[in-house]
């Protein structure tokens, strides 16, 4: 998946700086992520395990990148 800047942006300035955090936690800081594009958002709400360990933004870029 090829995503556009505005979520890579997103995803660093505000999922980095709260590593390690889970699922939820990462959707709750951003926001339910209501500034990434329409498209982007709905695949990474989709993705992302609520109750999974995120430690790094790698990790969370498998899951996104990752279809279910």
């Amino acid at each position: 998946m090829e995503w556009q800047e505005e979520t890579i942006q997103h995803l660093r300035s505000h999922i980095e700086p709260i590593l390690p955090a889970i699922g939820s936690e990462v959707v709750d800081v951003c926001n339910n992520m209501t500034d990434v594009p329409d498209q982007d958002r709905e695949i990474i709400l989709a993705r992302l395990d609520p109750e999974k360990n995120y430690e790094t933004l790698d990790d969370i870029l498998v899951d996104i990148n990752t279809e279910n």
